[in-house]
């Protein structure tokens, strides 16, 4: 039962005319027309009541569907975007994910702050520093390399890599003095502090993160079939954000949330609050 906004409106302004002119009138005549007016308006609004009634009950039922939802099935298999890249070849993967680009990024952010850790050091500090000298493109993919063996070949300090006992490393000792990594792992940089985003967590890795995280999009088109998956990146270092699950295969570190293809590929990761900024 519905009446509409005009038809209410209507009915409002009588009753209110019909009212003025009761205070209005001083004969016994004219009230007694006010009056008659009054009644007429009431029953006017009872016929408009009774007609919406009647076309309510005039409508027919209209039995409710159900809504049928169509689901287009992704049936398209992964495909790897680089055909002239020989997966076997070790070296040709790290190229294709450690560009050009983000080396040269790593190399200009390290000279840059190790010339402004050098220039705003005291003088005692900076006879230390003295023998800096720029690091090139080269020596950082060699840095890199030594950071690799250093991760499957694990020793309880740097600097039994660079010893004459069982602990040596032939291939280390010969691609890098141990004071010139110890020098450059100083002073390795990633990002312009002068520049950087401090409310960012992340602001010191974000962009070679970002970078990363683009080749590896852009290597491979996901197929069907794709997991989210968690991971611990492991530390103990001093860090805000660090975590502690007494659950995972490491129990200290970062938390990553992380897109994979069912071989293990990971397509895209992030933490909970990469995005804060």
């Amino acid at each position: 039962m519905e009446i509409s906004d005009s038809d209410e409106s209507i009915i409002r302004s009588r009753r209110k005319a019909a009212r003025l002119r009761i205070l209005s009138s001083s004969s016994d005549e004219d009230f007694v027309n006010v009056i008659n007016e009054e009644n007429e308006c009431s029953t006017e609004e009872e016929d408009l009541i009774s007609k919406s009634e009647n076309e309510d009950h005039d409508e027919e039922w209209q039995e409710v569907k159900e809504r049928t939802v169509i689901i287009n099935e992704y049936s398209k298999e992964e495909e790897f975007l680089h055909e002239n890249i020989d997966c076997n070849d070790p070296f040709a993967l790290y190229k294709l994910f450690f560009t050009d680009y983000i080396l040269e990024k790593i190399v200009d952010e390290t000279n840059k702050y190790a010339t402004q850790s050098i220039n705003n050091s005291s003088s005692s500090s900076r006879i230390h520093q003295q023998d800096w000298q720029s690091v090139t493109r080269d020596e950082m993919n060699t840095f890199f390399g030594i950071l690799l063996i250093m991760g499957i070949v694990q020793l309880p300090e740097i600097r039994l890599y660079w010893s004459n006992n069982m602990y040596a490393n032939a291939r280390i000792k010969k691609a890098m003095r141990r004071d010139r990594f110890l020098s450059i792992l100083k002073f390795l940089h990633f990002s312009d502090n002068t520049t950087a985003r401090t409310e960012d967590r992340l602001h010191k890795i974000r962009n070679i993160i970002e970078a990363i995280v683009d080749n590896f999009k852009s290597s491979i088109k996901p197929g069907k079939n794709i997991v989210i998956d968690e991971s611990m990146v492991p530390w103990r270092g001093r860090l805000g954000f660090c975590q502690y699950i007494p659950g995972k295969r490491h129990k200290y570190g970062v938390k990553a949330y992380k897109l994979c293809l069912p071989e293990g590929y990971t397509y895209n990761l992030c933490r909970e609050k990469w995005n804060d900024h």
